[in-house]
């Protein structure tokens, strides 16, 4: 579980969130929705622990982020950017091996527990064969697999996703939701994706959380609050709401004038 007990945050004592509150339950796959500048970015890495709130506290799994020691963070929760590069001639299986570091006790090995749990999250993430291929020489969607694969190797029990589909084509970007999807489920994991397409959000995550200037407009079901009304307010820009002819979730679509 994530908790945010209403959380004020500011950037150069310029009041960016205030008065946030948000809960996200266990095993769910929460998407957060919202346009440029709304504080996405600014509200997951409060969940993580990498900005610190002014007041209000968050919790993970009853623990209060910010009391934790970097080590135990990420023993609790995986973070996956958008961006995953690496200056070192690193391979994949090396890439998906630092994802083992938090539960490693020397630093310079790597057990076979460890290369277990790396061939499981390749295996998992259809990346078996990939190991010896230097990462940098992969295609993006390749390469979020790869990033993927280490945030599972991890073992913890929360993953925090920053755009995962950014810079993929149409086939990535619906391959790369699916395999989050399926690993939130078969893994029990609370997962929480931070994205810009509205309608991959609605046909995979369970609930969402409509996010404008630092405030929280709605959260809920993508049936419940996915509403021409809302995102009109939110993207400043008028919308219509089509049905899926088979998932039967609401597409949006921007009205063209």
């Amino acid at each position: 579980m994530i908790q945010l007990d209403n959380i004020i945050f500011s950037y150069d004592r310029k009041p960016f969130i205030e008065g946030l509150s948000l809960r996200i339950r266990e095993g769910e796959l929460h998407g957060i929705l919202g346009p440029n500048g709304a504080g996405k970015s600014t509200l997951l890495r409060l969940m993580g622990g990498l900005l610190a709130p002014q007041s209000g506290r968050v919790l993970v799994n009853n623990a209060e982020i910010g009391l934790l020691t970097p080590m135990d963070r990420a023993k609790l929760l995986a973070f996956v950017f958008q961006e995953n590069y690496t200056g070192f001639p690193f391979t994949v299986e090396q890439m998906v091996l630092l994802g083992r570091h938090p539960h490693q006790e020397a630093v310079i090995f790597d057990t076979e527990a460890d290369k277990k749990a790396a061939a499981t999250a390749l295996d998992l993430l259809g990346m078996t064969g990939f190991e010896q291929r230097l990462f940098r020489t992969l295609s993006g969607g390749e390469k979020q697999r790869v990033a993927i694969a280490a945030a599972i190797a991890q073992s913890t029990p929360v993953i925090l996703f920053d755009e995962p589909t950014a810079f993929t084509d149409l086939r990535y970007q619906s391959e790369i939701y699916r395999l989050i999807h399926r690993i939130a489920r078969t893994q029990n994991l609370t997962t929480v994706v931070i994205t810009h397409d509205v309608n991959l959000a609605s046909l995979y995550c369970d609930t969402l959380s409509v996010l404008c200037r630092g405030e929280i407009l709605a959260t809920g079901t993508p049936n419940a609050i996915l509403t021409e009304a809302l995102l009109s307010e939110a993207y400043a820009t008028e919308v219509k709401i089509i049905r899926h002819p088979e998932e039967n979730v609401p597409l949006v679509v921007p009205v063209l004038r």
